[in-house]
């Protein structure tokens, strides 16, 4: 409905500042933060920072990594509050993506793995969105990519809400095998 009122809304003149992209980019933020606390709700924290405390540990590092590098595209593009608003979508985007990989790691079984696909493909998605709009000019292929992507994580996340959550099932189980 913003894309809809912003394209047949008033034009924005150039300095004013642009409600349209904040209010979208809040709501995305939003609720990507809700798929975040639904998957954090379902899990033991107590048992998952025992078990895979050092894998955390490196998501935490490689997601800062990351939101800096794909921030720093956009540095000069951006104003300050834009940039700092991209940066924190970049954010929850890439704790979206840690905290799915979290609860495949804990649950192993098909919803947390449908979960996890559907927050790579938004992951790529966004990622190739932001070449789409920043990096490279007059790219029509990208357009339909990114659009194709989260298309597809929509589909994902909706076939995992109509599994049911199981307990944490284990990797592998010894067999006894007769000879």
């Amino acid at each position: 409905m913003l894309s809809v009122y912003a394209y047949y809304g008033p034009q924005i003149e150039y300095g004013e500042p642009d409600y349209y992209y904040y209010g979208a980019n809040l709501l995305y933020i939003v609720s990507y933060m809700f798929l975040i606390f639904k998957i954090l709700r379902g899990l033991d924290l107590k048992a998952v920072f025992s078990e895979l405390s050092i894998p955390i540990l490196i998501l935490v590092v490689l997601d800062v990594f990351c939101v800096s590098i794909v921030s720093a595209t956009t540095e000069n593009v951006f104003s300050f509050y834009e940039y700092a608003l991209e940066y924190g979508y970049n954010a929850v985007i890439m704790i979206l993506l840690s905290v799915t990989l979290i609860n495949y790691m804990y649950r192993n079984d098909n919803k947390s793995m449908l979960f996890l696909v559907g927050a790579i493909c938004i992951v790529f998605s966004e990622i190739i969105q932001l070449s789409y709009y920043y990096i490279l000019e007059n790219n029509n292929d990208l357009g339909f990519i990114y659009s194709f992507f989260l298309v597809v994580a929509f589909v994902f996340l909706y076939l995992q809400s109509q599994l049911e959550f199981t307990g944490p099932e284990p990797e592998y189980t010894d067999e006894q095998l007769e000879v």
